[in-house]
């Protein structure tokens, strides 16, 4: 039994450990391109020839743009949901994992 116990414990933190990685990686992966993108639309809403109004309203929508991250679809509320329901998943893992612990020993 202790060696089945130590096998499932050695696979249960690495799957742990690299989904709370990857899943870091891939959350600021989207937040940043989309801070980049926006960051990009605002620089070259200036280039080119265009009258007062029409560069007053690229301003505005670049702006808007980099302030709510939507450059990778993903607002500000979006990110922060699906961090709460996968930090609320990993919780649930280690609970489970602290349980696998106790039995095991």
């Amino acid at each position: 039994m202790g060696v089945i116990c130590t096998i499932i414990q050695t696979v249960f933190i690495v799957l742990v450990v690299v989904g709370i990685g990857w899943f870091f990686f891939t959350f600021a992966a989207k937040w940043l391109r989309g801070v980049y993108l926006g960051w990009l639309q605002f620089i070259f809403c200036f280039s080119g020839e265009t009258d007062a109004d029409d560069r007053k309203l690229r301003y505005y929508l670049a702006r808007k743009f980099v302030r709510s991250g939507q450059g990778a679809g993903l607002g500000f509320k979006e990110m922060v949901t699906s961090m709460v329901h996968w930090m609320v998943i990993y919780a649930i893992l280690i609970g489970l994992f602290a349980l696998l612990l106790l039995f095991c020993d």
